[in-house]
């Protein structure tokens, strides 16, 4: 699974190595250089994984958001990790006292900082070893990244994947297709991207889900639900073509 992280500094230079760092090492992110804007993306449709907070931001502020996210029952559980200067040791005692999980020091070992951010990765969001998600004829294993359909294996790229994850995981909710864009694609890519994106991947994972795809229905005006028959919730999981040649596009 992806993790988003929110970069915040004021070093524009210090954010895009960091940045590129984590994303050679699979992650998304954010950048913000100012204060008021992490507190909006930490609390956005958006909400990131784990944050990087630099204590350069000004008057403290490093230390100010560390402690407001803390003591936010949204967000307390969000990673945090805290860049200080190269004298930092007394820095380094204040952010682990104002909460955050790890601390590095500048010069930013890139090597160093992407390892504890990934030891982060583990503790926070745990990889759903053999965890599968199951709708009828559907099961999805989280953990190899796999799905079969009536037990034949289905080839689904990343973005299909996610979105069969998060369709199926809404048990039914309609999900719009700007979520659906927040959840399946890189952060850093969805800004000028039309949803109708969305409509296109989902029109090729209907066509690769074969007739479990008829399943998938278009709220109009809104975006898309994974239809739910009341047989796949009692543990029966055989197919019912004539239950699905009743569904239609709301």
């Amino acid at each position: 699974m992806t993790h988003r992280v929110l970069i915040a500094s004021p070093d524009d230079g210090l954010s895009r190595v960091v940045a590129a760092a984590l994303e050679q090492a699979d992650y998304e992110t954010t950048v913000v250089n100012e204060t008021e804007r992490v507190s909006q993306s930490v609390h956005g449709l958006s909400r990131p994984d784990m944050v990087v907070l630099d204590m350069a931001l000004p008057d403290g502020a490093a230390l100010q958001l560390c402690q407001k996210m803390r003591s936010d029952t949204t967000t307390a559980d969000i990673p945090i990790m805290m860049v200080a200067s190269l004298e930092g040791v007394e820095e380094k005692l204040r952010s682990l006292e104002a909460g955050a999980d790890d601390c590095v020091t500048r010069p930013v070992q890139l090597e160093e900082l992407v390892a504890r951010m990934r030891a982060l990765s583990r503790r926070a969001h745990p990889e759903p070893t053999g965890s599968h998600v199951r709708a009828g004829p559907i099961d999805m294993d989280l953990g190899r990244w796999t799905v079969t359909v009536n037990d034949r294996p289905t080839r689904l790229t990343k973005k299909e994947f996610k979105l069969l994850q998060v369709l199926l995981e809404a048990k039914g909710r309609v999900q719009s297709r700007d979520a659906l864009l927040e959840q399946a694609w890189p952060h850093s890519s969805i800004h000028g991207l039309d949803t109708r994106t969305v409509d296109v991947h989902i029109g090729r994972l209907r066509r690769k889900l074969g007739t479990a795809g008829r399943n998938i229905i278009t709220v109009r005006n809104v975006g898309f639900r994974f239809d739910v028959l009341p047989e796949w919730i009692t543990g029966h999981h055989g197919t019912n073509e004539e239950g699905k040649s009743n569904h239609r596009s709301s």
